[in-house]
């Protein structure tokens, strides 16, 4: 399962199993919407970083 950000492909999750087809419709959904919320992660992370070199770099002005 691809984990993106800004539109590229920046990581993705493998589950494997020695049996074919191990893993139902269910357990899919589930590591797909794992996938989704570590991207938001990604997106919350890179916000708060953004945000932090902004407020440093108004400090250094004041």
């Amino acid at each position: 399962m691809p984990i993106h950000f800004e539109g590229k492909t920046v990581g993705i999750i493998n589950i494997n199993s020695l049996e074919k087809n191990a893993f139902d419709e269910e357990e899919l959904k589930l590591l797909e919407i794992v996938a989704q919320q570590i991207e938001v992660a990604i997106n919350n992370a890179k916000q708060a970083e953004e945000l932090r070199v902004l407020y440093k770099n108004l400090n250094k002005r004041k």
